[in-house]
């Protein structure tokens, strides 16, 4: 779907429906990067969290990302053992990881393993350990809004950087 005014950047929180913090750490991040400060005044071109979960009627994995429905995508992917044992969603997961690989600085891939048994998703991405945070004195929501963050302003600061030296080289011919 095209809109009038393309959102700027977009993050799919993607779980396996039986994820029992799916939903939690899906709001956890919704509530902390969605601001609607001036959702009144005008078109909103802030961060969007957008959920994948549900399964499609028919199918085990839910709706597919619309990668090309904003200017910049991210999936964050809470991997755990239900996901594992899934043929179908390990499909589903490999496919956003290669269509992030293809897409290149547009998009990127973050696991997050909710249990240990995530990290036999066989991604080629290093994954955030939440499964490890739970078990340490920190506190595992403060961290993974602190890890995303901090990749989030990397890949936007590098896709800023690459844009202007393409800018400042376009000038000169």
């Amino acid at each position: 779907m095209k809109m009038a005014v393309m959102p700027i950047f977009t993050v799919y929180v993607v779980w396996h429906q039986s994820c029992s913090k799916g939903q939690q750490i899906a709001d956890l991040l919704g509530s902390h990067f969605v601001r609607n400060l001036h959702r009144d005044i005008g078109e909103d071109r802030s961060i969007s969290v957008l959920e994948r979960s549900i399964p499609m009627p028919g199918l085990n994995t839910p709706l597919p990302i619309d990668w090309d429905d904003t200017e910049y995508t991210v999936a964050v992917v809470l991997a755990d053992s239900h996901m594992i044992k899934s043929p179908e969603w390990i499909d589903y997961v490999l496919a956003i990881e290669k269509t992030t690989v293809e897409r290149g600085l547009l998009s990127r891939l973050f696991p997050v393993t909710v249990n240990c048994q995530g990290l036999e998703l066989d991604l080629s991405h290093q994954a955030l350990r939440w499964d490890k945070w739970v078990s340490s004195d920190n506190n595992p929501e403060q961290r993974l809004i602190s890890e995303l963050t901090h990749e989030f302003c990397r890949m936007l600061r590098h896709i800023n950087f690459t844009n202007s030296n393409q800018s400042v080289a376009e000038k000169k011919r």
